[in-house]
């Protein structure tokens, strides 16, 4: 898995980079049938002035968005997509991380129900 940060407006830090990877690392038993290099992961990390809400005069918080992006350079490939906002980085990485891992999970069905459909075709025509 290759990693890119990218950070708008805000400078990632090394604890942040580290926590994304360590929460990245579990998610590696999804990933197992792709080489390392077959998966690229982008994270983005931006912070932007909550404008929508009002907050009673006072001063509006720092609201963080989470990108991540996710590529698959196998033949069948694939891109995955989530985000989320939030007043707390962390926070913010744990909920895109658990869209991220619905996601595999629900990608990794699929390709087992593509295995599965094959090998019952393989037997019916011999």
């Amino acid at each position: 898995m290759r990693f890119e940060f990218i950070g708008k407006d805000i400078d990632i830090s090394p604890a942040i980079k580290e926590f994304v990877e360590k929460k990245f690392s579990k998610l590696s038993r999804y990933l197992r049938e792709f080489s390392q290099d077959q998966v690229d992961v982008l994270f983005t990390l931006s912070s932007v002035r909550e404008r929508q809400r009002d907050y009673g005069g006072g001063s509006r918080p720092t609201v963080f968005r989470v990108d991540v992006d996710i590529k698959l350079k196998t033949p069948n490939g694939g891109k995955l997509h989530a985000y989320e906002e939030g007043t707390d980085v962390f926070s913010a990485i744990d909920k895109v991380l658990d869209e991220i891992e619905r996601q595999l999970r629900k990608l990794k069905e699929k390709r087992l129900e593509q295995r599965r459909k094959g090998a019952k075709l393989k037997r019916w025509k011999s």
